[in-house]
C-alpha cells in the first residue's frame, strides 16, 4: 500500500480512538448524573479551567520548558548514512 493509503488508515485510526475515549468520557459522565448528549457534551463550553473535563485538566499539569529561547542550544548536524 502506497503513502497515502497509509496515511489514510492513520487517519482513520487517530479518528476512531478519538471517538472511543470521548464515548468513555461521556458515558462516565452520565453515569455520574449528567443529562446531556453526545453533542451537547462534546461541543458544551466551559468558564474556567477549573470547570474542563479530566483530558484537558491532565495536560494542564505538564512540566513546562525551563529553558528560555535565547538560552536553548542548537541542534548537532543530522547523521548521515555514510557513517560506519
Amino acid at each position: 500500500m502506497g503513502l497515502t493509503g497509509r496515511m489514510a488508515r492513520g487517519l482513520i485510526a487517530g479518528v476512531a480512538g478519538t471517538v472511543a475515549m470521548d464515548l468513555l468520557w461521556w458515558q462516565r459522565s452520565r453515569r455520574d448524573g449528567a443529562d446531556d448528549t453526545f453533542l451537547e457534551w462534546e461541543f458544551t463550553e466551559v468558564e474556567s479551567f477549573a470547570d474542563a473535563g479530566a483530558p484537558p485538566r491532565s495536560a494542564g499539569g505538564l512540566p513546562k520548558p525551563s529553558a528560555s529561547r535565547s538560552r536553548a542550544r542548537r541542534p548537532g548536524p543530522p547523521p548521515t548514512s555514510c557513517t560506519g
